[in-house]
């Protein structure tokens, strides 16, 4: 079931977010109408009720809204996250070496609060926030090549319920 939860900015805040940012802080917020839990996609909205974008919640936060999609219609669902990865795969085996590399960079890759990085055979993620989404759909990147593939199911297992840990190849 699709989350309607709406964040609505005060007057005059969200600088940093109209100027291409994907953060709402705590302190820009007017009023969040809706039922919803941490990690929950929720749609911003600026004062005057223009939509801003989707992105995810987290009351334990400073950034209580990392938005995913300036496209308030977009769905943020498996294919959508398996496209975003994929396009950071894609563009680092263009511009870097990718036998040790840094994948994911978080928000420059339009993933907010995920960093994956490479170093020959082991792999290192990290999570900055409550969603899991990111988690979940990290295993399932890089088929066409194999090089997560053979890594979906350890970095699922090991990742859902810790932190900063490296995982190796066998």
């Amino acid at each position: 079931m699709e989350n309607h939860t709406i964040v609505t900015l005060k007057k005059g805040q969200g600088k940093i977010l109209k100027s291409g940012g994907l953060w709402v802080f705590d302190n820009e917020i007017d009023t969040i109408v809706g039922k919803f839990k941490n990690g929950d996609m929720v749609i911003v909205h600026d004062f005057d009720g223009y939509p801003m974008g989707r992105g995810f919640i987290n009351q334990n936060s400073k950034i209580r809204v990392r938005l995913m999609t300036r496209n308030v219609d977009q769905e943020i669902n498996d294919d959508f996250l398996r496209m975003r990865l994929q396009e950071a795969w894609d563009y680092r085996k263009k511009t870097v070496d990718i036998s040790s590399c840094r994948i994911v960079f978080g928000d420059a890759d339009f993933l907010p609060g995920l960093v994956i990085d490479k170093f020959s055979d082991d792999f290192y993620l990290n999570f900055a926030t409550t969603v899991d989404a990111g988690r979940r759909k990290a295993k399932q990147l890089f088929r066409d090549d194999g090089t997560f593939d053979r890594m979906s199911e350890k970095i699922a297992d090991k990742f859902d319920g810790s932190k900063d840990e490296p995982i190796t190849k066998n």
